[in-house]
């Protein structure tokens, strides 16, 4: 159903801010007035259609194209489930890396004298 395509197509990628299940048919107009809301507001899509198109079933299809080529440029931009998860482990990686540097640095005169003591012609 039309009144339902805005919702779907944020539900899709991002489940987080619109609760699909609980929308409710009897409320058409508001849950397509929510939607509009929730894609402006969350997702910087500018409102190109009114629901009282859609209730007066005035839709033209160059602005529905329009409207929905902004979702496809947002989600394209939006990282895979599996490139979130390598950007959050080389984040920490990262992270990691720059506290052990940052511990070596500190420690190095303490660390040379302790490996001198147990091998003096390492140096």
């Amino acid at each position: 159903s039309k009144w339902y395509g805005v919702q779907r197509i944020i539900h899709r990628f991002r489940p987080d801010i619109i609760d699909y299940d609980r929308l409710k048919p009897e409320n058409a107009e508001e849950n397509l007035e929510n939607a509009f809301s929730v894609a402006e507001e969350e997702l910087g899509i500018p409102r190109l259609l009114d629901v009282e198109d859609f209730i007066l079933d005035e839709l033209d299809e160059k602005s529905i194209m329009t409207y929905l080529s902004a979702f496809n440029r947002m989600y394209s931009k939006v990282p895979t489930e599996e490139e979130l998860a390598v950007k959050v482990y080389s984040d920490r990686i990262n992270v990691d890396a720059k506290k052990i540097m940052n511990w070596l640095k500190s420690n190095i005169d303490r660390l040379e004298k302790k490996i001198y003591k147990m091998d003096p012609e390492m140096f």
